[in-house]
C-alpha cells in the first residue's frame, strides 16, 4: 500500500530532518518540494540561496508556470510506494496532493521562533519577518492549521525521532 507523509511547518522547524529521518529509518522516498526550483535556478548559473529563491519566484514562475513544482513534485511521487514530503507551503498544493493521494497524512512540525533562529543561526527578527512572509505570499498559516497531526520540535533530536515514530507507528506508516 502505498504511503504518503507530509511534513509542514515554518523555516527550520524541522521539516527534512523528519524527512530524513523517515528514510533512514523506514526507507520513505524524500521529496523536498523546493528542490524543484532550486535545479532550475543552477541550470541557470544561479546559487539557489533563501534570497535567490525569493528574488527569482516571480520570474520563475512566469517561466514554468504556477503548478510546475507540484507537478514535478506528484510525478516522483508516483513513483514510491513510500514518499516523505518536506516544504508544501501552499495551499494549493496540499489540495493537489490530497486529490491524487487522498490518503496522504500531512504533519505539522512546530519549533518556536527562538528555537528556530538558534539551528539556524539566526535571528529572532529574521525568523519572524521569513514567517510573515511565508504566510502572506504563499498561505503557510492555512496550510499548518490544516494539518492532521501536530509534532513539537522544541526538545532533543532523540525525543523528536521518537515523537516521529510513535506517530508513524500510530498510523501503520512504519512498514
Amino acid at each position: 500500500m502505498k504511503k504518503v507523509v507530509c511534513f509542514v511547518g515554518w523555516a527550520g522547524s524541522g521539516k527534512d530532518a523528519a524527512c530524513d529521518f523517515l528514510k533512514k529509518e523506514f526507507k520513505y522516498h524524500k521529496i523536498n518540494m523546493g528542490s524543484y526550483m532550486e535545479a532550475k535556478l543552477r541550470l541557470e548559473g544561479i546559487r539557489p540561496t533563501h534570497e535567490n529563491k525569493s528574488k527569482y519566484a516571480k520570474k520563475f514562475l512566469k517561466k514554468y508556470g504556477s503548478r510546475y513544482i507540484i507537478d514535478s513534485a506528484l510525478a516522483d511521487m508516483k513513483k514510491y510506494d513510500l514518499v516523505a514530503v518536506s516544504g508544501v507551503r501552499r495551499p494549493m498544493e496540499v489540495r493537489a496532493i490530497k486529490k491524487v493521494f487522498p490518503f496522504a497524512v500531512f504533519v505539522c512540525v512546530f519549533a518556536s521562533q527562538k528555537v528556530r533562529a538558534k539551528r539556524r543561526e539566526s535571528s529572532v527578527a529574521k525568523i519572524r519577518a521569513r514567517d510573515l512572509h511565508d504566510n502572506k505570499v504563499l498561505g503557510l498559516g492555512r496550510v499548518l492549521k490544516g494539518a492532521d497531526y501536530k509534532i513539537d520540535n522544541n526538545g532533543s533530536k532523540s525525543e523528536y525521532f521518537k515523537n516521529i515514530r510513535e506517530l508513524m507507528q500510530k498510523l501503520n506508516f512504519s512498514s
